[in-house]
């Protein structure tokens, strides 16, 4: 298991958002950010940001990038700070 800091970003308006995700392997999950799973979500009822722009905006409008890997989530934490 691994933490990753990622910065998606939307490639219409260049709008990013960070964060931190835990996944099992570097080979993309679909999870673009604050509860959303390219292959899994539904957004029927946005409650952030990110998810109404992505409502708005449509999954092919974002492309999360690998800022940095760690084995522990304390230190993923603090480099997002």
């Amino acid at each position: 298991m691994m933490y990753i800091v990622y910065l998606t970003t939307n490639i219409l308006n260049n709008m990013i958002y960070v964060g931190v995700h835990k996944t099992e392997s570097l080979k993309f999950d679909g999870y673009l950010g604050n509860g959303i799973n390219r292959f899994k979500s539904n957004i029927i009822n946005p409650k952030t940001k990110f998810q109404f722009a992505v409502k708005k905006y449509c999954y092919d409008s974002f492309k999360r990038t690998i800022i940095k890997t760690f084995d522990f989530i304390l230190k993923s934490i603090l480099l997002i700070r």
